[in-house]
């Protein structure tokens, strides 16, 4: 077996904090180990699970668990194409929220998954950063991408998707291909409409 996760003395004291969140902790995890970590709340577990990387450092974690070469010029790569490049050595948490969703959609995007689940990716971002993260899906999609999106907005739906399922009370109500001249884009906002006023 092969060492997937390694920590070597880590230690983390909060603002303020007289004694550590952690405290020179040490762990490794071997590749295809099913690990718990169990202590009572504010032992440390979930700062155990976080330790502090820079934007660029959270894009790279899934390349590096895949040992992809050139994932650095990849992440900053991706960093650009979604508009924050100039954030890519910055903590998360000096970054907005949408500089921070963008970070996420970096790093799921940079191993080329089989399939991207794309929950919300502009929720918190504003028009013309959700038009910017939107192009890049939609790009990656021309690419080959498989990509299922998970939005409220319909019309966010039908201006990218060419297919547009509709959920309501836990059931699909409506699942419309747009690319066929049975169904246009109007139809299923109608329809979303109508589920909407029930």
């Amino acid at each position: 077996m092969s060492e997937l996760v390694q920590l070597s003395e880590i230690t983390k004291v909060y603002q303020g904090g007289v004694t550590g969140a952690l405290n020179g902790v040490s762990l490794t995890v071997e590749e295809g180990e099913f690990t718990a970590v169990m202590g009572p709340s504010g032992s440390g577990k979930s700062t155990m699970l976080n330790p502090n990387l820079t934007a660029l450092e959270n894009v790279l974690i899934p390349a590096q668990l895949k040992s992809t070469s050139s994932a650095e010029a990849r992440g900053r790569e991706l960093l650009d194409e979604l508009g924050i490049g100039e954030v890519a050595d910055r903590y998360p948490a000096r970054l907005s929220g949408g500089q921070q969703q963008r970070v996420a959609i970096a790093r799921a995007l940079i191993n080329q998954p089989t399939l991207l689940l794309a929950d919300e990716p502009t929720g918190a971002l504003d028009t013309r950063s959700g038009d910017q993260v939107m192009e890049l899906l939609m790009e990656v999609h021309r690419r080959g991408q498989t990509i299922l999106l998970v939005t409220h907005d319909a019309k966010l739906a039908t201006r990218y998707a060419a297919r547009v399922i509709s959920v309501l009370d836990g059931k699909i109500v409506d699942d419309a291909r747009l690319e066929t001249a049975e169904r246009a884009a109007t139809d299923v906002i109608r329809v979303r409409g109508e589920e909407t006023r029930r």
